[in-house]
């Protein structure tokens, strides 16, 4: 756990309420900490909204690191602060409470409490074949009553896995994290678009993004791939995967019963999956087993000795096996540097050179992958990776040139951690309504990773979310005739504003030509939409454009204005394009 970006021991917070105890987690939009009430003298988890590569900490205080990045950050904040008021309004003994929200020190947090055990896939790794049907038939049944729970409010988790399942030393299991978690407006709707899933624990409406389709079959498809994990210790097969077969692969001593309700579901069609808790407890004859009894008022968890069969003895850090490895590798680089002198060395620069070299090689390499904050950085790791590669080629019998392999393993995974930020800063855009921002960031990263299928797909999805028209920019000048920028001129010099707008096509070659309907509004400085009042449309005006695949086009439209006396004052004022109430185009503009 990297903790050079997270509170330090003894910081106090909310007026002295709270006093951090100890890290407990950092991910990539949040750390997590233990912390305790002074007054009360009670224990909470704490989560602090920070996005790494975004958030820069300077003391205790929270900043963003490039300015460009403050609406994001800003968007992103604002979905920490709705994930605690989900929770809040959520009262089961398997949800943890949330007791408190404020903001502080340029940032946000929220208090919950502290749940003393471990994770499920903490404790999957402590098993070397998986757990066992016994353990996960104790669980289950409180999953599925947190999820009855979650599913009343007609809320869907959407990132059901190991490692969102709590279980404490007594035993009693909570459903955390959510964070991916949307809600059903009472129209219908979504609250908001989810474009992040955890590969091989979401079907196939949700790698799709058919939000539509979304409902608690969605949320038991992963619980269904959670439980074959659990019993496993394999990655769940993909849709298409069962679509072909049969992938499904359980130990001898899974019964059929168990198996018949994993294959369930996971069904890829979702009307074939059960549609509710009920269904899935009668399937197995059970009946939710009660959580821990609730108290009035924040109280801290127990931390008795943990019963069997469950461990809850921490998990070894991530990095403790380097403790090991490294070492390792030293001694063997070392005792081998003789050898390799007379073997390989013939003329030029020593063994012990030559071994210095690829060494330091390694360690820039390294440093590149994991400061890489973006896919361009990335990509210079990538040469260094090759040059390592090359090297281990040339010297493929001397011992100690295999750092290649654990390498690529830490570029996998920052490529990862990188597409996924990428899809949370397009979720963003969504969320504001700004699907031009949002197809520039997936863009970016699809041609940073020219064969990721879940990319492309994504990409498709805004494309047609857009029309299929992708705005390159859009000029406002003074009179059709008289093509002057607005930002050369005067307020009352200006009569008419003519937009002149440069788009192109983002149909696949051989489609059929898309002829669309665009809205447009002009927004003015005091934030009203409007034109003139003698003005067409009133509000807004519409183009309908003709486009064939990969074609591109400029076009000037309609102006507004006054022919006698200007409408305009000084200020700043913006230009929006709206597909089907999609915003793909916006550009502020000033007035002098």
């Amino acid at each position: 756990m990297d903790t050079s970006t997270m509170l330090a021991q003894g910081t106090m917070l909310r007026n002295n309420t709270y006093r951090v105890e100890s890290p407990l987690a950092s991910g990539g939009f949040g750390n997590t900490y233990k912390v305790r009430n002074v007054a009360f003298d009670e224990v909470y988890a704490l989560k602090e909204f920070f996005m790494k590569g975004i958030n820069l900490r300077t003391g205790n205080v929270v900043t963003v690191s490039v300015p460009d990045n403050h609406n994001s950050y800003e968007s992103q904040k604002e979905k920490f602060r709705k994930e605690a008021q989900r929770l809040r309004r959520l009262e089961n003994p398997h949800i943890v409470k949330v007791h408190d929200m404020f903001d502080e020190n340029g940032t946000s947090y929220y208090v919950m409490d502290y749940i003393d055990g471990l994770s499920l896939s903490a404790i999957l790794k402590q098993k070397p074949n998986g757990m066992s049907e016994d353990e996960v038939r104790a669980i289950l049944p409180q999953v599925l009553d947190a999820l009855k729970t979650v599913h009343e409010q007609k809320i869907w988790h959407l990132d059901i896995k190991p490692g969102n399942i709590m279980v404490d030393s007594k035993g009693h299991a909570y459903l955390i994290d959510f964070g991916a978690s949307k809600q059903l407006r009472s129209d219908g709707g979504q609250t908001s678009s989810a474009l992040c899933y955890t590969p091989g624990f979401a079907p196939m409406e949700q790698v799709e993004q058919d939000f539509d389709k979304f409902g608690p079959w969605t949320d038991f498809y992963a619980l269904g791939a959670t439980i074959y994990n659990l019993l496993t210790k394999k990655q769940p097969p993909s849709s298409a995967e069962i679509l072909e077969g049969n992938p499904f692969q359980f130990p001898a001593g899974v019964s059929k019963q168990m198996q018949d309700l994993v294959k369930w579901m996971m069904m890829p069609q979702r009307t074939k999956r059960p549609q509710s808790v009920a269904e899935i407890l009668a399937r197995l004859n059970m009946a939710p087993k009660p959580g821990p009894t609730p108290k009035p008022g924040p109280t801290p968890n127990p931390g008795p000795t943990p019963p069997p069969p469950l461990p809850t003895a921490p998990p070894k850090p991530a990095g403790s096996a380097w403790k090991v490895i490294v070492p390792v590798l030293i001694v063997l680089l070392l005792g081998g540097a003789a050898a390799w002198y007379f073997l390989f060395n013939k003329g030029g620069k020593s063994a012990a050179e030559k071994d210095e070299e690829y060494m330091e090689l390694v360690e820039k390499c390294e440093k590149a992958i994991n400061a890489a904050a973006d896919f361009d950085a990335l990509s210079d790791a990538a040469t260094l990776l090759s040059k390592v590669e090359k090297v281990e080629e040339e010297n493929d019998s001397a011992d100690g040139y295999d750092a290649s392999d654990d390498l690529k393993d830490k570029f996998a995974q920052k490529k990862k951690k990188l597409k996924d930020e990428c899809l949370e800063e397009a979720d963003a855009a969504i969320d504001r309504n700004d699907y031009h921002e949002a197809y520039n960031v997936v863009k970016a990263a699809a041609d940073a990773l020219p064969d990721d299928s879940d990319l492309e797909r994504q990409l498709q999805s805004l494309a047609s979310d857009m029309g299929n028209v992708y705005v390159n920019y859009v000029t406002i000048s003074n009179g059709k005739d008289n093509p002057n920028e607005i930002s050369s001129m005067k307020s009352d010099d200006i009569r008419y504003l003519w937009p002149v707008m440069n788009y192109s096509s983002l149909q696949k070659s051989g489609a059929s030509s898309a002829s669309i309907e665009l809205m447009c509004d002009f927004v003015k400085p005091d934030g009203t939409v409007d034109r003139s009042d003698n003005s067409p449309s009133h509000h807004t005006y519409r183009t309908s454009l003709t486009l064939e695949p990969g074609e591109a086009k400029e076009e000037t439209l309609l102006g507004w204005g006054n022919e006698n006396q200007s409408n305009f004052t000084s200020g700043e004022y913006r230009f929006d394009i709206y597909y089907q109430g999609n915003r793909i185009y916006t550009m502020p503009f000033i007035v002098k």
